[in-house]
């Protein structure tokens, strides 16, 4: 793996997570799926190159988007991992494809809902509206959509049966 395909996902992780901190002006039912798309572009990165998104930046996607948010520290960045560990648990078992990277997105975001309802509910000490949350989680579904069609997946590393075979060996 070159530096360039780690630096790249890197970067628009890091750019997703400054576009969701800007003050946008945007409508109560729209605002709660800014936070999500940062998620998004980590979701597409993992189904691309798994190896080029590790923990430590997804969790410090999340503690990023806290700081520059002014929310409580550590929000964002555990439902960022939850979902990172959803994500690259499926990956591993060779989920590819778009509509099967849809699905997972699906179930992705219906955990990462769930989170968000629990946390903010035990934060708040009384129960959280549940329909902002799934508004983002479906807007959040769409950017999706929009960003695998702009983006398709590059060509695939054939899988080598054995490691330590190499041409012209």
């Amino acid at each position: 793996m070159t530096v360039l395909s780690r630096i790249v996902p890197a970067g628009l992780i890091l750019l997703a997570v400054l576009l969701a901190a800007l003050p946008w002006g945007l409508p109560a039912e729209i605002a709660p799926a800014l936070p999500l798309l940062p998620y998004v572009v980590i979701h597409v990165m993992i189904e691309r190159q798994p190896a080029a998104v590790p923990d430590w930046l997804v969790f410090l996607a999340g503690l990023a988007l806290d700081v520059l948010g002014q929310g409580p520290l550590g929000y964002w960045a555990l439902v960022y991992l939850v979902g990172f560990v959803c994500v690259r648990s499926a990956s591993e078992l060779g989920v590819a494809g778009f509509v099967r990277g849809t699905v997972l997105l699906a179930s992705t975001l219906a955990a990462l809902v769930l989170v968000q309802w629990l946390v903010t509910s035990i934060y708040r000490v009384h129960l959280a509206a549940i329909g902002p949350l799934l508004a983002g989680a479906a807007i959040a579904l769409v950017a999706y959509a929009v960003i695998a069609v702009l983006f398709p997946p590059g060509p695939r590393e054939t899988q080598r049966s054995n490691g330590r075979l190499a041409r012209g060996v």
